[in-house]
């Protein structure tokens, strides 16, 4: 439905309510409406049917929309059928059935719709041949423009040596060749397993962050990553793998293809989150702040620990970047007055 949204809505408008002077704007079809036929293959075809033939019977429309009468879709297509009537887009007179104007000028939007549609899927089809011919760089920028995730990408930083893969700006995933993923698992001497994304469980973790756990694994996998990783891959190669390893954690490898079987594009790599490893708090002192040109990036940082040196003044130029922090610990002379704009903060703990 992305698309559907990315469509101006001037234009939308004037498809579902008509092109000609004489259309009312009671001929208006809901987005509701609109979207239960575009996510329906029976109500797309009914439509479809009406407006190329004008008017058809039951069984002709039940014939075209592929319906197996010994399998008993009869009842699901009536269902439809008669939402179509109700919804005001198909009327019956005499057992034969015609689309009403709102019906028309849905038929009209959803050509327009169809050959938008062709023309993405062929854009698509392009970007997958370039995908082919793309380095590691293009493959960063592709996934971050995709994804919103900042890569440790920038002007200027291609390098003429040979890189395996680029992490993202907070090192927790990273876009890797995909000969390398093939290597890595094989020299790592790791008992491998294929994680199948039905067989994950959603944990808390000891400082309540929502995780993915598997009955296998000892560590655990941020979701939103996760999630990017494998919707990235899916997207550009039509499937994805992803495997981790039982012996020791490492990273998760997310693949087009399962282990063995070569392709010419990228994977991604996900660093794994370990609630037992020995954690210590980013110190942040005066020194540091003075130094910065722009605010710190430090938002995602779990445990920051402002130094005793740092003064209001100091911290008001980068306040924003200490609002979402999950614990923060402040000198005692400033533990008052920062819970004024830390409210969001897991913890503001004074020291």
């Amino acid at each position: 439905m992305r698309l559907l949204d990315g469509l101006d809505e001037t234009a939308v408008q004037k498809a579902l309510i008509g092109r000609s002077h004489s259309s009312t704007r009671s001929e208006a079809v809901s987005k509701r409406v609109l979207l239960s036929i575009l996510g329906s293959r029976i109500k797309s075809s009914i439509v479809s049917r009406l407006a190329l033939a004008e008017k058809a019977a039951y069984t002709d429309l039940l014939d075209s929309a592929g319906v197996d009468r010994q399998l008993g879709g009869t009842g699901t297509f009536n269902y439809q059928l008669k939402q179509l009537e109700e919804d005001g887009i198909v009327a019956k007179t005499k057992g034969i059935y015609r689309l009403t104007p709102q019906g028309r000028s849905l038929a009209s939007f959803l050509e327009t719709f169809d050959r938008i549609w062709s023309q993405h899927v062929e854009e698509m089809k392009m970007k997958e041949m370039k995908m082919g011919e793309m380095d590691l760089f293009d493959y960063a920028e592709d996934f971050q423009e995709t994804t919103g995730i900042r890569m440790g990408i920038g002007e200027g930083k291609r390098v003429p040596r040979k890189l395996d893969f680029l992490m993202s700006e907070d090192r927790v995933i990273g876009i890797a060749l995909e000969e390398w993923t093939e290597s890595f698992m094989k020299t790592s001497r790791a008992e491998v397993l294929e994680l199948q994304p039905q067989e994950m469980g959603v944990a808390k973790a000891p400082n309540g962050k929502i995780v993915l756990s598997h009955p296998r694994l000892s560590y655990f996998i941020t979701p939103f990553y996760f999630g990017a990783a494998q919707g990235y891959i899916a997207s550009r190669y039509k499937d994805s793998h992803v495997y981790a390893s039982l012996d020791k954690p490492m990273p998760l490898i997310v693949r087009a293809k399962p282990l063995g079987e070569r392709y010419k594009g990228c994977a991604i790599i996900i660093a794994f989150y370990d609630p037992k490893a020995k954690r210590e708090p980013l110190r942040v002192d005066k020194e540091q702040l003075a130094r910065l040109d722009k605010p710190i990036p430090i938002s995602k940082v779990e445990w920051v620990r402002v130094e005793e040196d740092v003064t209001r003044e100091d911290l008001m130029q980068h306040i924003k970047r200490f609002e979402k922090i999950n614990k923060l610990e402040v000198p005692r002379a400033l533990y008052p007055w920062i819970l004024e704009y830390c409210k969001e903060c897991g913890s503001v703990n004074p020291y």
